[in-house]
């Protein structure tokens, strides 16, 4: 709910929501090998921390990994967008050091001792608020824009979400400021 695509379905009684996710990434998986054009190279990871399946989507040259009943990783595909339309140059650049960090063997999608294309990405957005003036607002300023529409969502600890904070985003000076313009391009 509340995405731009919500699927909600029935299982069979099991011993954990764990084992139930487990066993519908699973079926998953299998449906986007046998029915999903250009969608290559699928892995079922299901015995990770959270479990997923791992694919290519040869068409747009992007890999995928799919997760179920994952709301921090949810929240933090949204923050990304969120960021991401405060600025358009705020994806290029980090689709751009995401590929410069795969060229350099940096990041790699074979699980080891790698650092993950999300703390690259984490790394670029605080490169991205500490510059002076900054190009996009910290979290905190994301929650005081957001005012009453920034609802707190409980986790383990004090967190807020911004989803509906799109259309207050042009309010913030690091999105009208033209001086931010030459430190990305």
């Amino acid at each position: 709910t509340g995405g731009a695509f919500s699927m909600e379905y029935q299982t069979k009684r099991v011993s954990s929501e764990r084992v139930a996710t487990q066993s519908t990434l699973s079926v998953i998986g299998e449906c986007i090998d046998q029915f999903a054009p250009g969608c290559t190279g699928i892995q079922k990871i299901l015995n990770a921390r959270c479990p997923l399946v791992r694919f290519s989507h040869q068409p747009s040259g992007l890999q995928c990994d799919l997760t179920a009943n994952n709301r921090i990783a949810m929240r933090s595909t949204e923050l990304l967008y969120i960021y991401s339309n405060i600025d358009p140059r705020v994806r290029a650049l980090v689709f751009g050091v995401r590929c410069w960090a795969r060229a350099q063997g940096i990041t790699s999608n074979i699980p080891g001792s790698w650092i993950t294309n999300f703390s690259l990405t984490m790394m670029v957005l605080f490169l991205l608020q500490k510059r002076n003036p900054p190009i996009i607002p910290t979290l905190d300023q994301l929650r005081d824009l957001a005012g009453n529409a920034g609802q707190e969502i409980s986790v383990s600890f004090p967190c807020h979400y911004f989803g509906t904070l799109c259309h207050n985003i042009p309010k913030h000076p690091c999105v009208t400021s033209a001086r931010a313009i030459h430190y990305i391009t």
